[in-house]
């Protein structure tokens, strides 16, 4: 299976890249994930590599070939790669167009985030979720260290605050970050890869784009 991709995410994952986007032929979310490493789920760079030696960034479309759907009960939006899957980079996309992208992607109600209002899905409801990825312009964003050492994130969604989420975005790691206006795309981590003793699914922004 081939799929064009609009690439929103190359979110830090245990040494590896969780790499997200949008399908431009359905306009509905995918993942790309390694059949080859499940323990990992992420991808290398080097998986993300054109013929040319150029590797694939934020915001550019591609065309990635021999992928196969693998959701899981969590994530369904997955497909694995494999040794023979290529990447080719058809064209870059600015930030500035962000308010035209988001309009591509899956609406869901603006009452909630992944299912509820706060930073976590207790373990209870997991058969209420239903996809694992949002693109949302929020406002009042800051990043910050929490006191375990953690990036976190607190902003405003429809007039609601937000707060706690983990950031996996490796751009924030070079220090903590304010945005009066900010698209987010969060992420629901799958849990099977994790710690079993956790008591519930928590969220983490994947990507911040800020707004000029």
């Amino acid at each position: 299976m081939t799929k064009k991709i609009l690439i929103l995410t190359m979110a830090s994952k245990r040494k590896k890249y969780c790499v997200a986007g949008i399908d431009i032929d359905t306009n509905e979310f995918i993942r790309l994930v390694d059949n080859k490493y499940p323990e990992s789920n992420g991808l290398a760079l080097h998986q993300m590599m054109d013929e040319h030696g150029q590797f694939a960034q934020i915001l550019d479309l591609v065309t990635v070939s021999n992928i196969v759907p693998a959701p899981t009960d969590i994530q369904p939006e997955n497909y694995t790669i494999c040794f023979e899957t290529k990447f080719k980079i058809e064209v870059k996309f600015s930030p500035r167009l962000m308010s035209k992208i988001i309009q591509r992607c899956p609406v869901f109600p603006a009452n909630a985030i992944l299912g509820n209002k706060t930073h976590r899905v207790p373990l209870k409801d997991k058969d209420k979720i239903t996809h694992s990825l949002e693109v949302l312009y929020v406002n009042k964003l800051r990043t910050y260290v929490n006191e375990e050492g953690k990036f976190k994130a607190d902003f405003i969604f429809h007039n609601v605050a937000y707060s706690k989420f983990g950031v996996s975005d490796p751009e924030v790691f070079s220090g903590p970050l304010s945005a009066e206006w900010a698209y987010i795309v969060v992420s629901i981590p799958d849990m099977e890869n994790k710690d079993k003793n956790m008591d519930a699914y928590y969220k983490c922004v994947a990507k911040i784009f800020i707004v000029d």
